[in-house]
């Protein structure tokens, strides 16, 4: 498992991080779509990267 950055460009304009723990790039791309569904809309765009150490 790596953990991955999540960064997504909610309605109001802020930028937010998160962290997700994944088996690969492609596992924590699904999370975050996952993620972006959960917040109904909130997310105007999004991008995962592997975090840095």
């Amino acid at each position: 498992m790596s953990m991955y950055a999540m960064t997504y460009r909610a309605a109001d304009g802020r930028r937010v991080s998160l962290h997700l723990i994944a088996a690969s790039l492609a596992a924590a791309w699904d999370r975050a779509f996952d993620v972006a569904d959960r917040l109904h809309g909130d997310v105007r765009g999004f991008g995962v990267a592997k975090a840095s150490a």
